[in-house]
């Protein structure tokens, strides 16, 4: 039996030269298919997503709200529902939004 998907959890927190050095990695090094990409900032986290799906990983969004009132995080589950949207359209199947703690990949996308 081989493993179809193989996946690590990444935070993008860093500058972005760091960023991609560090997801070259994940996808040439490590030879992951799929990366989770944690953070708050929807600048940071849509440039880090859009990279890694040029690198030809799949791409789990998971927001990093933690106590952020009821508004904001509602504010920025829109601003990056949109931007997903946008890398999806350019690259079908290959992202994936949401919190659930164990997303599929299928041929039509992420399924929770």
């Amino acid at each position: 039996m081989t493993l179809q998907i193989r996946g690590i959890s990444y935070v993008p927190a860093a500058e972005p030269d760091v960023v991609r050095r560090d997801l070259r990695a994940i996808a040439q090094d490590l030879h992951c298919t799929t990366v989770m990409l944690i953070e708050s900032d929807p600048e940071q986290l849509r440039a880090a997503a859009e990279y890694a799906l040029e690198l030809g990983l799949d791409v789990y969004v998971r927001p990093y709200v933690e106590d952020r009132p009821h508004a904001e995080v509602l504010a920025w589950v829109e601003r990056t529902a949109v931007m997903a949207e946008r890398l999806r359209q350019r690259f079908p199947g290959s992202i994936c939004t949401g919190s659930a703690p164990t997303p599929r990949r299928t041929s039509g996308g992420c399924v929770r």
